[in-house]
Protein backbone atom coordinates (compact mmCIF):
# COMPACT_ATOMS: atom_id res chain seq x y z
CA UNK A 1 0.00 0.00 0.00
CA UNK A 2 2.94 2.31 0.63
CA UNK A 3 4.42 1.70 -2.38
CA UNK A 4 1.27 2.39 -4.47
CA UNK A 5 1.25 5.77 -2.66
CA UNK A 6 4.52 6.56 -3.15
CA UNK A 7 4.01 5.40 -7.50
CA UNK A 8 0.86 7.53 -7.34
CA UNK A 9 2.53 10.77 -5.79
CA UNK A 10 5.29 11.03 -8.15
CA UNK A 11 2.73 10.45 -10.95
CA UNK A 12 1.08 13.55 -9.22
CA UNK A 13 4.06 15.30 -9.27
CA UNK A 14 5.33 14.99 -12.63
CA UNK A 15 1.43 15.69 -14.01
CA UNK A 16 1.70 19.06 -11.88
CA UNK A 17 4.92 19.75 -13.12
CA UNK A 18 4.06 19.14 -17.19
CA UNK A 19 1.06 21.45 -16.59
CA UNK A 20 3.11 24.20 -14.69
CA UNK A 21 5.20 24.08 -17.62
CA UNK A 22 3.03 24.08 -20.42
CA UNK A 23 1.41 26.90 -18.58
CA UNK A 24 4.20 28.81 -18.28
CA UNK A 25 5.50 28.41 -21.79
CA UNK A 26 2.20 29.47 -23.65
CA UNK A 27 2.91 33.35 -22.72
CA UNK A 28 6.17 33.41 -24.46
CA UNK A 29 4.59 31.85 -27.78
CA UNK A 30 3.80 35.49 -28.84
CA UNK A 31 3.44 38.91 -27.34
CA UNK A 32 0.50 39.57 -26.23
CA UNK A 33 -1.02 43.00 -25.88
CA UNK A 34 -4.72 42.85 -24.07
CA UNK A 35 -5.32 39.41 -24.96
CA UNK A 36 -4.38 39.99 -28.36
CA UNK A 37 -1.73 37.84 -29.92
CA UNK A 38 0.67 40.75 -31.55
CA UNK A 39 2.95 40.06 -34.89
CA UNK A 40 5.95 41.70 -35.97
CA UNK A 41 6.92 42.40 -39.40
CA UNK A 42 9.71 44.32 -40.94
CA UNK A 43 9.38 45.95 -44.65
CA UNK A 44 12.48 47.52 -46.56
CA UNK A 45 12.07 49.61 -49.23
CA UNK A 46 15.19 50.10 -51.50
CA UNK A 47 15.17 52.52 -53.92
CA UNK A 48 17.27 53.12 -56.71
CA UNK A 49 17.50 56.75 -58.50
CA UNK A 50 19.42 57.18 -61.61
CA UNK A 51 21.76 60.16 -62.29
CA UNK A 52 20.27 62.74 -64.34
CA UNK A 53 22.23 64.77 -66.92
CA UNK A 54 20.13 68.18 -66.25
CA UNK A 55 20.18 67.61 -62.46
CA UNK A 56 21.05 71.59 -61.73
CA UNK A 57 19.54 71.47 -58.01
CA UNK A 58 18.43 69.07 -55.22
CA UNK A 59 16.56 66.23 -56.00
CA UNK A 60 13.58 65.57 -54.03
CA UNK A 61 12.35 61.79 -53.05
CA UNK A 62 8.89 60.61 -51.20
CA UNK A 63 9.06 57.33 -49.69
CA UNK A 64 6.29 55.86 -47.55
CA UNK A 65 6.49 55.62 -44.17
CA UNK A 66 4.41 54.01 -41.92
CA UNK A 67 2.26 56.09 -39.32
CA UNK A 68 1.23 54.58 -35.90
CA UNK A 69 -2.29 54.31 -35.05
CA UNK A 70 -4.63 51.99 -32.96
CA UNK A 71 -4.12 49.16 -35.40
CA UNK A 72 -0.08 49.27 -35.11
CA UNK A 73 2.10 50.44 -33.43
CA UNK A 74 5.69 51.58 -35.11
CA UNK A 75 8.84 50.75 -33.47
CA UNK A 76 11.35 52.26 -35.54
CA UNK A 77 12.04 53.21 -38.81
CA UNK A 78 15.39 54.14 -40.11
CA UNK A 79 16.36 56.38 -43.37
CA UNK A 80 19.77 56.04 -45.26
CA UNK A 81 21.18 57.72 -47.78
CA UNK A 82 24.36 59.16 -49.42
Amino acid sequence: MNRFRLVLSWILVFALVAVLAAHAGRGTAAETTDGIPARTFEFMYRVHVPASVDSAGPAYLRTPLPQADGYQDIRASHLDGP
